[in-house]
């Protein structure tokens, strides 16, 4: 028996390669936003390289019901907001003598919604994907540990892009251009900060944090100001360390008398006790 021709095989058409997609125009590089960042016990504010600035009270709170959540129609509030209804709110001031509060997943989150917040109002869109990088310097208390910092750092992971964290007089110093035979002094609510600048980044030496602070009581203030003086270390003109700053500030009924009516008064040492405003 004869067999069947074969059937010729039909060849199969060459796959054509795909036209590549040609890619994303690239998006001309954004010069970043820089931000200047305090978040202090009562107060905390921003400034931006845009021209913002802004300050708002150091406190959000969460509705503590389903009736407050139906009055206050938002999941948290900020601020002044938040204090005019505190009534219904679970208030938190998250910072405490300018740390955040440790052992509170709540109070971290506080933080995180304060920094959100102050970046909205400096023109920051998070929804936006165009947006600028953001780089934010934020203050610290002059004598904060490295897990405080550590600890700051975690919180802010996420919400900027590059963060740099150095002492609050220090920062204040820099953005006077007083960096040289310079004394900084920050009486805050919650810690009162000093150093002194000698034309380089402080010491530990040079900076000190004291838990005595003005909080919401300005007749402290000035008690506040005087102790700080009286607790730090004081360099002489020709470099040469004082033993405590109290040889500028006296003893002494008769020696506060005579620093009042001419605190530019040289003492028994030779040096102007106003040395110690400026050192």
């Amino acid at each position: 028996m004869a067999t069947p021709p074969a059937h010729p095989r039909t060849p199969k058409p060459k796959a054509t390669a795909k036209p590549k997609a040609a890619p994303p125009p690239a998006r001309p590089p954004q010069t970043p936003l820089y931000m200047g960042i305090d978040l202090g016990t009562s107060r905390s504010s921003v400034v931006a390289s845009n021209g913002a600035r802004h300050v708002i009270e150091s406190y959000v709170g969460w509705p503590v019901d389903a009736i407050a959540r139906r009055v206050v129609n938002q999941p948290f509030l900020i601020g002044r907001e938040a204090l005019d209804n505190r009534l219904m709110l679970d208030l938190h001031r998250p910072l405490e003598a300018g740390y955040i509060k440790e052992g509170s997943d709540k109070d971290i989150e506080a933080v995180q919604e304060l920094l959100r917040h102050l970046l909205t109002l400096a023109g920051v869109e998070y929804a936006n994907a165009a947006r600028p990088r953001v780089h934010a310097v934020i203050g610290v208390p002059a004598r904060a540990m490295a897990g405080q910092q550590q600890h700051l750092r975690n919180a802010v992971q996420g919400i900027v892009d590059q963060v740099l964290i150095v002492p609050e007089p220090f920062a204040v110093a820099y953005g006077l251009g007083a960096l040289l035979h310079t004394m900084i002094i920050d009486i805050g609510a919650g810690t009162t900060d000093f150093c002194v600048l000698h034309g380089r980044y402080p010491t530990e030496e040079e900076r000190e944090t004291l838990s005595v602070a003005g909080g919401h009581d300005r007749r402290r203030t000035g008690q506040t100001g005087a102790r700080a003086l009286s607790g730090c270390a004081v360099f002489a003109p020709n470099g040469t360390r004082l033993e405590r700053s109290r040889e500028f500030c006296g003893r002494g009924r008769g020696a506060r008398h005579r620093h009042r009516s001419n605190p530019w008064a040289p003492d028994a040492s030779g040096y102007y006790r106003g040395d110690a405003a400026r050192l």
